[in-house]
């Protein structure tokens, strides 16, 4: 973030009792400045806004049966639907605050206010941040979807009973050009709800920085990199590689499919955006300024069919 500069006077001392406005302008400007900063995993999730405790997502296949066979004088066969799982998600509220206290502004310990300042709105994105790389970091053994299987399983159910499970888990193994060939094969060989081909392409690979090597020989070489004959590589560019500063096991790695964001089912749920308002404590005259942040929100997944994951070796 680019430096910001609390609001001065511009003829002598500042009366102590004009600095809240003043500190209330500046920190307007830090959050609009901190709203404009990337967000690393942001966009891996599909946001929705809710004015409920509680969200409810249902999923509906956009697949229908083929048509029949029909004759003019023959009734017409309506085509319905697949409903499948759902997923209630419960927003938590978060909050915390900063202060200024009249010994801090006599002190003249305005850059420690301008870092307090600029730390609240960082803290609030940082904290969404972990939240959905919780997704991956936990999606192995702890998170689960709407089927009620862990986010990357290999006992995915669909909607029609009488289809086999699906997964999208490979077996743990490091980052090597067979073992994306494995994801990709998993990819194209998806099938539909109903069972009818699906097929996939992966187009982003997400990895620990720890990975970064391997994956981008993988994905950046023309030859295969495990091949001393200098075989071809199929996959040289097939993917964006994607390193994410939030992952927390080091051998994990995940792709991801090119379903879209309208079929995204990693979610992002807020009931309340951040919020900052002015604190004031009527009973702590050391206190001159202060802000509130307060957020509700969560992160669930619905369903995980535009990933894959593999755990590593």
């Amino acid at each position: 973030m680019s430096a910001t500069t609390l609001y001065q006077g511009n003829f002598g001392p500042v009366d102590v009792n004009s600095l809240p406005m003043l500190y209330d302008k500046t920190f307007d400007k830090i959050v609009e400045l901190q709203n404009k900063v990337p967000k690393e995993n942001i966009g891996f999730v599909a946001q929705r806004d809710t004015s409920l405790e509680s969200y409810i997502e249902g999923e509906v296949s956009p697949e229908l049966e083929l048509p029949f066979k029909s004759e003019d004088t023959e009734k017409i066969r309506m085509l319905s639907p697949l409903f499948g799982h759902t997923k209630t998600i419960t927003l938590q509220q978060y909050r915390a605050g900063i202060a200024a206290t009249r010994s801090a502004e006599k002190s003249q310990k305005t850059r420690m206010l301008k870092q307090l300042m600029q730390g609240l709105p960082a803290s609030a994105d940082r904290k969404v941040e972990y939240m959905i790389a919780n997704i991956f970091n936990t999606g192995f053994t702890v998170m689960t979807g709407g089927d009620g299987s862990y986010v990357f399983a290999s006992d995915h159910t669909k909607f029609d009973a009488q289809q086999s499970a699906w997964s999208n888990l490979l077996t743990g193994s490091d980052f090597t050009t067979a073992a994306y060939f494995l994801a990709w094969q998993n990819a194209q060989n998806r099938t539909s709800e109903r069972g009818m081909p699906d097929p996939h392409k992966v187009t982003e690979v997400v990895y620990p920085v720890g990975l970064h090597q391997k994956v981008a020989t993988v994905l950046g070489s023309s030859k295969v990199a495990e091949n001393a004959l200098n075989g071809i590589n199929p996959f040289e560019r097939d993917a964006k590689a994607t390193v994410n500063h939030y992952l927390t096991d080091t051998d994990a790695w995940f792709c991801r499919l090119d379903y879209g964001m309208d079929r995204e089912g990693f979610l992002l749920v807020w009931l309340e955006h951040p919020q900052y308002a002015t604190i004031s404590v009527s009973d702590n005259p050391e206190i001159i300024w202060g802000k509130r942040l307060l957020m509700k929100l969560a992160v669930g997944v619905m369903h995980a069919r535009n990933w894959i994951g593999n755990r590593g070796p």
